[in-house]
């Protein structure tokens, strides 16, 4: 359970990424430090992750994705060769398991790539995001409506960011700690 947001600041061609420090069962909290922290870097790609530190550490440490070709689409890029690389890391170490309907299955977590923010679901859909911001985890609802509510305001995308995760962990019991925010330039090849 957690809140992770993602909000591209066209203006300022930034791309931030936050999230909250806890990670809870049904009866139990903890707050990472950050060395385990939600929200990373690897290579080219930025994530912001919830549910399982496994995944968050295979995305971290072990995913290896081949670089895009000169003429591919970012989108093509993306629902092709980069899932196929997460899928298939999952598979090999072990994460995941099978739907109802036998249907491998991962995680949720946003990527930042190239300018652009996607969420990637536990059946892999890899989803290109148009709105500025998005928001998962168990905390979203509130983020999205502190985002919805600070969007047309003059406070700093960062500032925006920490605030609407502020509000999910006022609102939402498993939501908590100190909160993590990266800040990269977004780059477009």
């Amino acid at each position: 359970m957690t809140c992770v947001i993602g909000y591209i600041d066209k203006a300022k061609n930034k791309l931030y990424i936050g999230a909250d420090s806890m990670m809870s069962t049904e009866n139990m909290k903890m707050y990472v430090n950050i060395d385990n922290q939600k929200v990373f870097q690897n290579g080219e790609f930025t994530f912001g992750v919830c549910g399982s530190p496994r995944m968050m550490s295979l995305l971290r440490y072990s995913l290896l994705v081949p670089e895009r070709t000169i003429h591919q689409l970012d989108t093509d890029y993306m629902n092709t060769d980069f899932i196929e690389s997460v899928r298939n890391l999952f598979i090999s170490s072990g994460f995941g398991g099978l739907d109802a309907n036998n249907t491998q299955t991962g995680g949720v977590f946003l990527v930042g790539y190239n300018g652009k923010i996607y969420r990637v679901d536990s059946d892999y859909q890899v989803l290109l995001i148009d709105d500025d911001y998005i928001s998962i985890g168990s905390g979203c609802e509130y983020a999205l409506g502190a985002l919805s509510a600070l969007e047309h305001t003059k406070m700093k995308t960062a500032d925006k960011v920490e605030l609407a995760l502020l509000c999910s962990a006022r609102y939402n019991p498993f939501v908590g700690g100190n909160n993590y925010i990266m800040e990269v330039p977004t780059w477009v090849r």
